[in-house]
């Protein structure tokens, strides 16, 4: 296995830099995939590093989210192409799989969401409101789609923890539940524990009527959390 160099951000740099950096070292140093990978082609022939039990090897193609078995989407565009192919050479270095192509799909998501809300297809510009927008799009698409928005979430980590981001650091994790094999009637269930509507009245009055700014953040929160629980862990970082 091809041996790995850690990459340490610099603190004296911006975003940017620090992206470039990385997609450099990836690039110029690392010999995962092979020495004489060629960075630049459409597809990453993975034959020689890993197959199914069919035989069959399961390239990387560096293709968009219009990207299907039965169609072949554009490119995924700059700036984010080169970041996506550092970042997956990069984490089959760190921990060997036998999916080297399980990131593209939540890259493709980035790069649609990204286009899709008037901003550059770079990195840097990934935010809380583009995580959540690309897990939907991933949800739609695929089933359950929690496997999708776990490696969104690592990717979310990793731009967090390196310094890649143009907005301050925060902690974002998925809220696609695990899929309960159960024969109880959830919805069932569930309806007599929802709040009701005097209590959704009464806490939109608190926001809307107060002056307090500690009354408006309470109500606020406690709808946040009433509408999606899992969004505690963004909650906790404001």
């Amino acid at each position: 296995m091809a041996q790995i160099i850690p990459f340490v951000p610099k603190r004296e740099v911006d975003a940017f830099d620090n992206v470039n950096a990385f997609i450099e070292m990836v690039k110029n140093e690392l010999t995962v995939f092979g020495a004489d990978l060629n960075w630049d082609a459409v597809t990453w022939n993975m034959s020689d590093h890993v197959r199914f039990r069919s035989g069959k090897p399961h390239n990387l193609v560096w293709r968009n989210w219009d990207t299907t078995r039965n169609c072949k989407g554009e490119l995924i565009k700059a700036p984010i192409a080169d970041f996506a192919k550092a970042f997956t050479r990069y984490s089959e270095g760190v921990k060997k799989t036998k999916s080297p192509h399980r990131f593209i799909n939540s890259f493709r998501a980035l790069e649609r969401v990204l286009l899709e809300m008037s901003l550059a297809p770079c990195i840097t510009q990934v935010t809380v409101d583009v995580l959540n927008r690309s897990q939907a799009l991933l949800s739609e698409r695929y089933i359950c789609g929690r496997a999708e928005a776990n490696y969104l979430e690592k990717i979310s980590t990793f731009l967090n923890e390196k310094m890649m981001l143009r907005c301050p650091p925060f902690q974002w994790k998925h809220s696609i539940s695990r899929k309960q094999k159960s024969n109880v009637d959830f919805k069932g269930d569930g309806t007599d524990k929802l709040p009701t509507d005097s209590c959704l009245y009464a806490i939109a009055d608190i926001f809307h009527s107060s002056s307090d700014p500690i009354n408006r953040v309470a109500a606020g929160v406690a709808i946040i959390l009433l509408s999606n629980p899992c969004r505690i862990g963004e909650v906790l970082t404001l």
